[in-house]
């Protein structure tokens, strides 16, 4: 096959990553091909020639097609690399197929973001073709592609029109009227805060991203995101070189699946129970980490957000739930009874540690050792169980992710 739709490759320093993404895009031959590498950071010394290396890989390709580079002398960062990356290409194409150097795509990704590019190119309610879906095997759905609230980019695809609505900067609107939109958009509380704590911390610049923009604005213009209901593109890029995907996570395991029948039409609405799991999945656990509430929330809210945020996965679960049991598929109901149950024992217990939490900070220390039994424990009971085993990995890394949460609380307290 050939691929007709112009495709942008993000690179920046990691020649072996860059080599499997390009074999990936031989295999479908891309007649335009663009390619934008960041330039090397001045305080690391192996980059220029990782840089070098990684450029003269991408830049080669063996089959027929028009390259176009663009390769940046300085060093721009996460954010201001990427974004302006996009803007050169949509500056040349009016619609293209986006990839960073670390996103593996199947053959089927080429061909769902062609056919649905060209479907929904006058549909001004559409912003993106994803080529993503985060949840477990046991969610599947009948349809082949629904319609999101949120942008997934790991491997994507869009229209010049969508980009022209871009802002890196997203001060042209004050404050509360981000926060206005969050809470508009958002099905609970915790998913509210979420986001508005993400809008602080973009003002402050302690995200260097672009791609949290583009949800907010969206948001803002009451746009929608297209995505899969198998995963499309693999991120290849979860190790220690990376710049946010630096700690494993379930989602490095997902693996890039074929979809044939895509040829259809789905109701443009938004599923919340999928949307709302996506959440957590994806993005819940940034928040995790002490680090980024320091920069966002003030410390009287450390506590706070601890003890709310596993509300989230609960409502979330619940839609699954439903989901999963108008599949009538007798054994996909039996594993997920079991993981619910499972789950609510571990909601209960970690409860009864936040309840202390809230008595007195003191009592810190205790709730830090409890939650860490109750870790040990639903590993135990998880490891026992048949469960499907990204049902596992999101059980595992709630309890995990609080527990790390809860003893970055407890350094802040006490000053460390």
């Amino acid at each position: 096959m050939t691929c007709e739709v112009p495709v942008l490759l993000i690179i920046f320093n990691r020649p072996d990553l860059t080599a499997e993404v390009v074999e990936a895009l031989r295999k479908v031959r891309p007649r335009r091909l663009f390619i934008a590498a960041d330039g090397p950071r001045p305080d690391f010394e192996t980059d220029a020639e990782l840089c070098r290396r990684t450029r003269e890989i991408a830049s080669n390709p063996d089959w027929e097609c028009e390259v176009t580079t663009l390769f940046q002398k300085e060093n721009l960062g996460i954010g201001r690399g990427e974004s302006t990356a996009m803007s050169w290409f949509f500056d040349h194409v009016e619609e293209g197929i986006i990839l960073e150097d670390d996103c593996l795509p199947s053959r089927s990704f080429f061909e769902f973001s062609a056919y649905l590019l060209e479907k929904y190119r006058d549909d001004q309610r559409v912003a993106s073709v994803g080529g993503n879906f985060f949840l477990p095997q046991i969610v599947r759905m009948p349809q082949p592609y629904y319609f999101s609230k949120y942008l997934q980019a790991w491997g994507w695809a869009t229209w010049r029109r969508t980009w022209q609505r871009y802002r890196f900067d997203l001060s042209f609107l004050p404050e509360h009227e981000w926060d206005r939109i969050c809470q508009e958009n958002s099905a609970t509380q915790v998913e509210a805060k979420y986001w508005q704590y993400v809008t602080r911390a973009l003002a402050k610049g302690k995200v260097d991203t672009w791609d949290f923009q583009l949800v907010l604005i969206c948001w803002k213009e009451k746009l929608l995101h297209i995505a899969p209901t198998k995963n499309l593109v693999k991120n290849i890029g979860f190790r220690p070189d990376a710049t946010h995907t630096v700690l494993e996570s379930p989602m490095g395991r997902l693996p890039a699946e074929e979809l044939d029948d895509y040829r259809t039409d789905v109701e443009m609405q938004t599923l919340p129970e999928i949307d709302s799991l996506t959440f957590y999945v994806r993005f819940l656990d940034s928040l995790t980490s002490p680090w980024w509430l320091q920069q966002a929330l003030p410390l009287d809210q450390h506590l706070s957000w601890a003890g709310t945020q596993y509300q989230n996965i609960e409502k979330a679960i619940g839609g699954v739930r439903e989901i999963v049991f108008q599949s009538a598929d007798s054994d996909s109901i039996e594993i997920f009874q079991q993981f619910e149950s499972q789950f609510n024992k571990a909601n209960q217990e970690l409860a009864a540690s936040l309840d202390r939490l809230s008595e007195s900070n003191q009592r810190l220390a205790q709730a830090v050792q409890e939650l860490n039994q109750l870790k040990q424990h639903v590993n135990d009971l998880v490891s026992s169980a048949r469960y499907e085993p990204a049902f596992r990995m999101i059980l595992l890394k709630s309890v995990r992710e609080l527990h790390q949460g809860l003893r970055g609380f407890q350094g802040l307290l006490n000053g460390d």
